[in-house]
């Protein structure tokens, strides 16, 4: 991914559109280049207990 993502900012570079490559790839427009992947979510742990606890809320008691 950073072969082709070189080759677009040498593109840009020699448009003058771009100066830093860091700038570059993590800009918005830029993001399907792939070079700078998001972060994801963590995954969830799963509750495998019979009854799991739920949290209590002042919905339940009115």
């Amino acid at each position: 991914m950073l072969e082709r993502g070189l080759y677009h900012f040498s593109v840009a570079y020699d448009l003058g559109k771009a100066t830093d490559p860091v700038k570059y790839f993590a800009a918005k427009e830029n993001q399907d280049l792939g070079v700078v992947k998001v972060l994801r979510k963590p995954v969830p742990k799963l509750n495998l207990s019979p009854f799991p606890q739920l949290p209590l809320t002042t919905v339940q008691f009115s």
